[in-house]
């Protein structure tokens, strides 16, 4: 009864696999958080596109403040920039 209850309680594998287990447990924990953070970012911009509705500025560009493109909006309905102001945005950001 000692051995199985000791074998148990051993991770599987022995512990020569303790390290793979421990790589692979971390990797699934980064996807996770990865995961989360994007589904935080999505909520962040549906909440304000629900604001820009409410305050009647759904559709403007909040760089230029023209009408952002109904083909944008239909793909991107969450969209705060127009396609140009968007680019820029980005390009500065990877400066």
């Amino acid at each position: 009864v000692g051995r199985i209850e000791r074998e148990a309680l051993e991770p599987s594998g022995g512990a020569r696999f303790q390290p793979v287990d421990e790589s692979i447990e971390e990797t699934a924990l980064d996807v996770e958080l990865e995961a989360l953070a994007t589904e935080d970012a999505l909520g962040y911009a549906v909440n304000e596109a629900l604001e820009r509705i409410t305050e009647g500025r759904f559709g403007l560009c909040a760089g230029c403040e023209r009408p952002i493109a109904r083909e944008r909006l239909a793909l991107l309905t969450y969209a705060r920039d127009c396609r140009d102001c968007a680019q820029e945005r980005e390009d500065e950001a990877g400066s």
